[in-house]
């Protein structure tokens, strides 16, 4: 399968890959007549850089935000079913337990995301390159498939974008930060997105930090300097306010 052919591929110095497989996966459920029930998924292995160096600026290697900002994109064109990720069981040990989630649409399991733990990244891959991984339940996707196609016009009007960085309690999930944001940001507010999640030097334990790219825009108008920081600072104010969190400068 994937793991299959990354092996085959970092064997021949491809480390920079982005594979996919669609296929069945079995589970055992007595009330099925074989006891067997298949489950059609599609499964992803993620591993290097995001994308090649360039000129303009150094590669970043793959990381579980960038592999969830995929499912986000992905489950998004298919269904308008609320998406949400919520912490994986610590009985999970091939992922990394700081940084895999499940996937939920509504209230149901749809999948899993996350690096491939440490230990076996580096004992059994045998390689100290980032992995990581995703698998989406196709069956489920598919009940709540959308009817139709929807396009929305890009806006003709130049957005704003800004940085925010918190520090907060390691045990608090990132999820929990972004949608904060998303809902405090208000209508201006048109993406959200990490970009980073960092421990170490300056940043005092148990703390980590957490960054985020905001972007706002209007399809009517260009926006106002002044309307942007009310925003910006609603979500300072939301986020320090229910999580102790503190701005990072």
């Amino acid at each position: 399968g994937l793991l299959q052919n990354y092996l085959y591929n970092i064997n021949r110095k491809a480390t920079d890959l982005k594979i996919f497989e669609v296929g069945k996966v079995f589970f055992r459920d007595e009330n099925e007549e074989t006891k067997v029930r298949e489950v059609p998924t599609v499964a992803a292995l993620l591993s290097g850089n995001q994308q090649t160096s360039h000129w303009s600026g150094a590669s970043r290697p793959v990381d579980f935000y960038y592999a969830k900002g995929l499912v986000e994109i992905l489950v998004k064109q298919l269904t308008t079913v609320f998406l949400s990720f919520e912490p994986i069981s610590s009985d999970v040990t091939s992922l990394h337990p700081k940084r895999s989630a499940l996937i939920k649409l509504g209230l149901k399991v749809v999948g899993y995301v996350g690096e491939v733990h440490p230990h076996i990244r580096e004992n059994v891959l045998e390689t100290n390159e980032p992995v990581v991984v995703f698998e989406l339940n196709l069956e489920v996707l598919r009940k709540y498939e959308r009817t139709g196609v929807r396009y929305k016009t890009p806006s003709r009007f130049p957005g704003v974008e800004l940085d925010l960085a918190f520090v907060v309690n390691e045990t608090l999930s990132a999820q929990a930060l972004l949608e904060t944001i998303k809902h405090s940001g208000g209508p201006l507010l048109s993406e959200v997105s990490i970009f980073d999640v960092y421990q170490g030097e300056h940043i005092p334990s148990p703390k980590k930090s957490v960054a985020f790219r905001l972007h706002f825009s209007s399809s009517e108008r260009t926006l106002q300097d002044s309307e942007v920081q009310s925003a910006r600072d609603n979500v300072v104010k939301t986020v320090s306010e229910r999580y102790q969190a503190q701005l990072r400068s």
